[in-house]
């Protein structure tokens, strides 16, 4: 080891002792004998550096010499040892050589020192070369042990997988029917592929070793790759036997294949076998126009069934075939032996054969079922043929020779009409069909065509023989119309002359009433016998026109009818003369009528005269009897003025006269004027003394009003007086004793009093206005002194109404001071009770049971002062009388009510802080309370000793947060105001919600119900909807869908194409053998039907064809995707969506109008790029309900429409 005195590096010390050495060469005796200790001091230093190197070089082959069996461990070790001997011995030989390099020549003995010290260290770095080179070849030959071993491990492991294939051949070798060869199949081909990895994997593990084993030194090297070599030949003879197995497998599972198809063959070749058996017994048909064959539609059925099965059963073969194809051609790829292609011709030969058997035999069956078609469309037809000739016999059968009866004459124009219709509408119907019929259709209706016309012709002819009978019949009925008329014209005409009978006894045997009625009757019977003969006149006319119209009756009717004719002229002359006899009658009837009239009027004056003779102006009982006369009078007006109206009458009716009729007639008239003229005269009389008689009752009545004012005003004057003496104790001192019981007792009164005044007040102005308006009608004498004595009352009346206002002044007042009285011991009242009620520690509604008695619903005052004086002692039975007043109605205290009394709530009135503690200085804040917003006291007011302010603990009905405010603070700002607890009313109906947010509704509100506020309002912003524009594609109905609504992730579905070129839409997969079923539009829309056999047969085709449905019609089958020349026939849609859940397509994207409901599985086409729509802010509350006491969550937009308002009560509004 180093000496603490000695630097590692000793090179710097000896180059400074030789500097030193140089420097004393000036005492030459001295100098030698410093030399040689220099020397010989660097000897003894170099000499023990070799000496240490030596000996880590003697450890080193000491460590390398056991090598042959140690592990990697003690290779790392004997590593180590060479690196520190290796470094030892370099820096010594380095040193060595540095010193004979700058030694002195001169000195001998040093040089020989200092060469055979550099001749020991060349010797220990040779045979530490020759400890490395041991070294390195026993890392070689551990590497090439530990690569055999890994090498060998993937050829065992490799062998062990070949011997399960072999394991996996047993089966068919012993060639066992029973066992399920596919599954078998499975687990050889599953064998092989593990296999074929076990043996890839090892042949490229042993690839890799190879490359390392290049590494390695020759003979070592050698060894390796000999060994390796064997192994790999291991491999390859391995990879022939999987070579083997698989073509073993391969041939095996071609064979199998083919018997499967050969067996699917079979079964469709008897099943057509079995459909051309049926169709062989299809019957003939008979000729056009018979009735379809009994047990065609039976047997057509049973070849329907038979088509079906065939068809089914050479698809099943056609698609099991292409399947199977498929599969040979990948076990050709994989090596069997024997070729396919013979065998599968052969089949898809017979299968096309069947096919072709079947196309022909459907053909047959297609013809069966066109005629059946035919005769069953025409089934219909040839029934209403049938019974449209049955009817024409019957008509045939019907008509007789001989002259029928109208009855049996309607009754055969019926038939006949029937008849024709039923053969027109069927002639019709089949004529419509004949223009677009073709082969055996036209066959049918053409023979049902010959049948109708055939049935016409002989219609026809029944036809004219009923139309003769019939004209015939009705010229009998004219004539027979006509003698009616003309009997009924005489029995009017003898009723006429019947009506002159009362006249033959003479004019002056009957009365003027007799005489005007016999007149009247004798007009009326000769009106009815003037009408009678002009309708007559009328029918026969008309009768003569339509006889005119007639064949073969025209003569004889005619005659007749003339002949009727004449009788009626005759019938017309006799009523002429009994017209005029009637007039002249009438005439002499109205003079008398007239003179009559004239002496009514006459004795009518003569009996209001002899009424006004008893009465002077002044007599008393005028009064009594002014209205009788004033009647009296009215109806002499009256019968004078119908007088003069009946002679004005008749004076018009007399200019119609002769001259000689006219003048005598108008000479008696003007007599008769005379007289209604002397009679006005004395009308005019008697009004004049009947208008005295009027003004002299009414200055009587006059005074009687001024009477009855007087005693009005007495009566204002008086509840003014006593209004007066009750005010009288009251003065400005009394009124702080309004607090005391009597007190509010006198002032109800007082109230009372005040009312009543104010009511015989109003009552005595509206008296005395309504004599001032009755006094603007009387003459100007009466009128003035009548209004002097009205002024002097209205002067009593204001006095009285001043007196009554001060009186108010002073009421209103005292009024004032009792509420405010009132009011600061409600508002004490008020705190006791609800501080008392939160210091109770339960439920307003608990609180609310536990006062009720019975099954009442609303307190009374005596269950409410109980459960207040149970709840505290601060308060007395007044003070609660005047809470229950305050808040119960004409019933009783509801249970809102009591809500209202036992609960307290303020409004925030300037921005303040909430705490979470009662000391402000230590409490954090929870938040700040803004204006306007409502609050509950839940506790409280307790004053701050620190900061000398009042505070509450609160409840924010915004968000419930809880925490003390400040009612006011320090320097008088105030923060909370008292109000009463806050309902709703519902404005509009809405829906009454279970959570904030939610869709699920507890029930909807009634516009008008009430609610009581539990939480909130707070606005919510909503949710940014994404909102699609388009058409639904079952009805094609457009309109906007929520996105959102759709699903989580909305897209757009993979399962629908857009057709993009015009192209065929085939039943079957195959182009070359298959029909069309409609050709498909560009624009439509197809949907894929994933099933086996579009995915199996796309991919044994070079073209992309898939089967799809239609959603235009629903109608299925395949379209190509792509064509072979590039042309695109369907692409993807990226704009259908398949909607997982029901959908509202709504009119717009703001309105609320729903078009429909799309339900889940309908398919949206979209039309454009999303909307994005930010619905307005709304606002929440949870609120409960005082019908049936339900709570939940209400939302809505605020606004003039907003479905919830504030509800304020009238009491809260005064």
């Amino acid at each position: 080891m180093w000496g603490p005195t000695r630097s590692r590096n000793p090179l710097p010390e000896l180059l400074s002792e030789a500097l030193q050495a140089e420097s004393v060469q000036v005492c030459p005796a001295g100098a030698d004998y410093e030399k040689r200790a220099q020397s010989k001091k660097l000897l003894e230093d170099l000499s023990s550096k070799l000496a240490s190197a030596e000996i880590e070089v003697e450890k080193a082959a000491m460590m390398t010499a056991p090598l042959g069996g140690d592990n990697p461990e003690g290779v790392k070790e004997t590593e180590a040892a060479l690196a520190t001997a290796q470094s030892l011995l370099a820096q010594t030989n380095r040193l060595v050589d540095s010193k004979l390099r700058t030694a002195e020549k001169a000195n001998e003995l040093l040089m020989a020192e200092l060469k055979g010290m550099q001749e020991r260290g060349k010797l220990a770095q040779e045979k530490l070369d020759e400890v490395r080179r041991s070294l390195k070849e026993t890392q070689v030959r551990m590497a090439a042990d530990a690569l055999m071993k890994e090498v060998s491990d993937k050829v065992a492991f490799a062998e062990d997988e070949l011997q399960k294939m072999a394991e996996a051949e047993l089966p068919f070798l012993r060639n066992d029917k029973d066992q399920d060869q596919d599954a078998l199949f499975l687990e050889a081909d599953k064998v092989a592929v593990q296999v074929h990895s076990a043996l890839a994997e090892a042949q490229s593990f042993v690839a890799r070793k190879l490359v390392e084993v290049a590494k390695f030194s020759d003979a070592p090297g050698q060894t390796v790759r000999e060994e390796v070599d064997m192994l790999q030949k291991r491999l390859e003879e391995g990879r022939d036997r999987l070579q083997q197995f698989r073509t073993s497998i391969a041939e095996r599972k071609r064979s199998h294949l083919l018997e499967e198809v050969e067996q699917k063959v079979l079964k469709a070749e008897e099943e057509v076998k079995r459909m051309t058996e049926v169709t062989a017994q299809l019957p003939s048909f008979g000729k056009a126009g018979e009735s379809v064959s009994e047990g065609l539609s039976e047997t057509l059925e049973q070849a329907n069934h038979a088509e079906r099965a065939a068809q089914a059963s050479v698809v099943t073969a056609r698609k099991y075939l292409l399947q199977k194809t498929a599969e040979l051609k990948k076990l050709a790829m994989a090596g069997a032996h024997g070729g396919s292609g013979g065998e599968l011709g052969r089949l898809q030969t017979r299968v096309n054969n069947m096919q072709q058997d079947i196309a022909k035999l459907r053909s047959s069956i297609k013809e069966a079922e066109e005629r059946l078609r035919v005769k069953q469309l025409l089934a219909e037809v040839l029934e209403k043929l049938q019974l449209g000739e049955e009817e024409v016999e019957k008509v045939a059968a019907a008509a007789t020779p001989e002259q029928p009866s109208s009855e049996a004459v309607e009754k055969m124009e019926k038939a006949n009409a029937s008849a024709q219709m039923k053969l027109s509408t069927t002639l019709h119907l089949v004529e419509i069909k004949l223009k677009s019929a073709q082969g055996f259709l036209q066959e049918e209706l053409t023979a049902m065509q010959l049948r109708i016309k055939k049935a016409e012709k002989k219609l026809e002819k029944v036809i004219a023989a009923a139309s003769e009978q019939k004209e015939r019949l009705r010229a009998s009925e004219l004539i027979a119309q006509c003698l009616d008329k003309a009997d009924t014209c005489e029995a009017a005409l003898r009723k006429a002359s019947e009506a002159e009978l009362p006249f033959l006894k003479g004019t002056e045997a009957l009365s003027s009433a007799e005489t005007q009625k016999a007149v009247a009757d004798c007009e009326a019977a000769a009106a009815v016998a003037q009408k009678a003969i002009t309708d007559a006149r009328a029918v026969t006319l008309q009768n003569l026109a339509a006889a005119k119209e007639f064949a073969g009756a025209e003569e004889f009717c005619t005659k007749d009818l003339l002949l009727l004719q004449k009788r009626l002229d005759g019938m017309a002359g006799k009523l002429s003369e009994l017209k005029k006899e009637t007039a002249d009658r009438k005439r002499k009837a109205q003079l008398g009528a007239s003179i009559e009239k004239v002496a009514q009027v006459e004795a009518a004056v003569a009996k209001l005269a002899a009424m006004m003779q008893p009465f002077s102006d002044s007599s008393p009982e005028a009064r009594a009897v002014v209205e009788e006369i004033s009647q009296e009078e009215k109806r002499a007006e009256t019968l004078l003025t119908d007088c003069k109206k009946f002679l004005n009458q008749r004076v018009t009716e007399a200019k119609a006269l002769a001259e000689a009729q006219r003048k005598p007639f108008l000479d008696d008239l003007s007599k008769i004027q005379a007289r209604v003229t002397a009679a006005h005269v004395e009308l005019a009389n008697c009004q004049s003394r009947t208008e005295a008689l009027r003004v002299a009752h009414a200055q009587a009545q006059l005074g009687a009003q001024l009477g009855a004012s007087m005693e009005k005003v007495a009566e204002v004057e008086a509840a003014v007086a006593k209004l007066t003496s009750l005010m009288q104790p009251f003065s400005d001192d009394s009124l702080t004793q309004l607090s005391s019981p009597e007190a509010r007792a006198v002032v109800e009164e007082i109230s009372q009093e005040e009312k009543r005044a104010e009511t015989l007040l109003t009552d005595c102005k509206k008296f005395l206005n309504q004599r001032v308006t009755e006094a603007r009608t009387l003459a100007e004498a009466q009128r003035k002194p009548f209004l002097d004595d009205l002024s002097k009352i209205q002067a009593r009346v204001t006095a009285a109404h001043k007196e009554l206002a001060n009186c108010q002044s002073r009421t209103e007042a005292l009024r004032e001071a009792h509420a405010q009285v009132i009011k600061t011991i409600l508002f004490q009242a008020k705190n006791v009770l609800r501080t008392a009620f939160r210091k109770q520690g339960i439920t307003r509604d608990a609180a609310f049971e536990s006062a009720l008695k019975g099954d009442a619903e609303q307190l009374s005052l005596p269950e409410f002062q109980a459960y207040a004086s149970g709840l505290t002692a601060d308060l007395t039975q007044e003070q609660v009388a005047l809470l229950y007043r305050e808040f119960a109605g004409k019933e009783g205290m509801s249970r809102p009510a009591f809500f209202k009394a036992v609960q307290e709530y303020a409004t925030c009135i300037r921005e303040v802080a909430m705490t979470e503690g009662f000391t402000i200085s230590s409490s954090s804040t929870v938040r700040k309370i803004q204006t306007s917003e409502l609050v509950e006291v839940l506790a409280g007011p307790e004053e701050d000793e620190e900061s000398k302010v009042r505070r509450v603990r609160c409840r924010a009905l915004k968000d419930a947060a809880e925490g003390w405010v400040t009612i006011k603070g320090n320097q008088g700002t105030a923060f909370l105001k008292p109000r009463e607890k806050p309902f709703l009313v519902a404005s509009s109906a809405t829906e009454l919600r279970e959570a904030s947010g939610a869709e699920a509704s507890i029930r909807s509100l009634e516009a008008g119900e009430k609610l009581e506020l539990l939480e909130g309002p707070r606005e919510v912003a909503p949710e940014t909807k994404l909102f699609l524009r388009g058409a639904a594609c079952k009805d094609a109905a457009q309109g906007f869908i929520c996105l959102q609504e759709l699903s989580d992730k909305p897209a757009p579905s993979d399962r629908y194409y857009v057709c993009k070129s015009v192209i065929a839409m085939t039943q079957d997969f195959d182009l070359t053998n298959c029909k069309p079923i409609r050709k498909v539009s560009v624009g439509e829309t197809l949907e894929l039907l994933e099933s086996e056999e579009s995915a199996e047969s796309a991919s044994a085709s070079p073209l992309a064809r898939l089967r799809f449905r239609a959603l235009q019609d629903g109608r299925e089958g395949w379209v190509t995707l792509k064509g072979n020349q590039g042309t695109v026939y369907l692409e993807q849609s990226k704009s259908h969506f398949l909607l997982e859940r029901a959908v509202s397509l709504k009119s717009s994207v703001k309105g609320t109008e729903v078009l429909r409901q799309l339900e889940a599985g309908e398919v949206f086409e979209a039309k454009g790029k999303p909307v994005k729509i930010t619905p307005q802010t709304c606002v929440v509350m949870r609120a409960r309900s005082l019908m049936d006491w339900r709570e939940g969550w209400i939302s809505f937009v605020p606004g003039p429409s907003a479905p919830i308002k504030p509800f304020i009560s009238k009491a809260a509004q005064e």
